[in-house]
């Protein structure tokens, strides 16, 4: 039994060592191979590797993002700290001018992070309201010509302003 457990540790050493080089050769198309272990029949030139980097610890890169309860979060100190950190609009561009003979204009919004479900997004146009809920394009309808102001305010449960866009003046061309 110990001659075959030696056996195999031997073996096992062999192979270790003989995969550490690694060889290069042409074929007779001309085409360069790599391998550990090139035929017989061509000239083979060993090729010095460089060492291989070696992540010695990444326990302390890596940090498993936590949940809120984890974090010792209730659900109304988690709503309270968010933050919207980008809140925007798109479309249309200030001072933009705008031909549409319908009348008719997209309002597109950018919200980061997305917009949370208690919350609703209020769309203004010339002080009032012509919108209101979670999607962030908004077609406004058979505008008249002219200059118009568009914002945008996010309102919490109780209609409370949470957060309002910057204003937007942008002027319709109609035939």
């Amino acid at each position: 039994m110990r001659y075959w457990i030696a056996l195999v540790i031997s073996i096992s050493v062999l192979t270790v060592v003989t995969a550490d080089t690694v060889f290069n050769w042409k074929d007779a198309k001309g085409i360069v191979h790599y391998g550990d272990s090139p035929p017989e029949s061509v000239k083979a030139k060993a090729v010095d590797l460089p060492e291989l980097t070696v992540v010695k610890d990444y326990g302390k890169l890596y940090k498993p993002v936590l949940t809120a309860k984890e974090r010792g979060l209730t659900k109304e100190k988690k709503n309270k700290k968010q933050i919207y950190t980008k809140f925007s609009i798109l479309a249309p561009k200030d001072k933009q001018a705008i031909r549409a003979n319908n009348g008719d204009v997209t309002v597109m919004l950018s919200l980061k992070p997305k917009l949370l479900p208690e919350h609703t997004l209020s769309v203004f146009l010339d002080e009032k309201q012509m919108a209101e809920g979670d999607l962030r394009m908004v077609n406004l309808t058979n505008l008249d010509r002219g200059e118009h102001e568009v914002y945008v305010i996010i309102k919490g449960k109780k209609g409370k302003e949470i957060s309002k866009s910057k204003q937007i003046v942008f002027t319709v061309i109609r035939h």
